[in-house]
């Protein structure tokens, strides 16, 4: 399995907003302190792209953002707020191209209620085509640091070992992450 980061963003002042999601969709889950306004959830269970449950808890938290990348398959993000997704993005580096988009229109609208915005010139390096997988990574790399996403490099339930009771890592990637059981 490649490098892989899947990580759920809230924009917020405390993670309790993150902690509040998880038991709201009834899940385990780690999250983080909130760095740089974005408080970062990594739900247990194999969640994948957004799902139906977390899709709902949008209609009563902040838009969330969640952000996939696998260094050999490629990466994606989708946006929901309201109880609706109204942004995703995918692209894969096994096929070469992009697999969806869903309301590209609308992507600056959406970015800025994270108050977040990406210029032409980033959209270009970001969107634009890619040669290999490692440009694919470098325009996830790129998307990530354009918002200011903290824990986007490589994280995800599978780094904890998905076990909240007994995370298989070390006590200094725990500092500032709170466990919901």
């Amino acid at each position: 399995m490649s490098e892989f980061t899947e990580v759920h963003y809230l924009k917020a002042e405390t993670s309790e907003a993150g902690r509040s999601l998880l038991r709201q969709i009834g899940r385990q889950g780690y999250v983080f302190e909130p760095n740089n306004g974005w408080v970062a959830i990594i739900p247990v269970g194999g969640m994948g792209w957004l799902n139906d449950s977390v899709v709902a808890a949008t209609g009563s938290t902040a838009p969330l953002l969640w952000f996939m990348h696998a260094a050999d398959f490629g990466w994606g993000f989708c946006i929901a707020k309201d109880a609706k997704v109204v942004f995703q993005y995918s692209y894969s580096s096994d096929e070469g191209r992009v697999m969806e988009v869903l309301g590209w229109e609308d992507l600056d609208k959406h970015l800025a209620s994270f108050g977040a915005r990406l210029d032409d010139d980033q959209k270009k390096e970001i969107f634009g085509e890619k040669e290999s997988a490692e440009d694919c990574s470098e325009c996830a790399s790129r998307f990530a640091s354009c918002l200011w996403l903290p824990h986007s490099s490589f994280v995800s339930e599978y780094h904890f070992g998905g076990d909240v009771e007994h995370p298989n890592c070390g006590a200094d990637e725990m500092v500032g992450m709170s466990v919901v059981r």
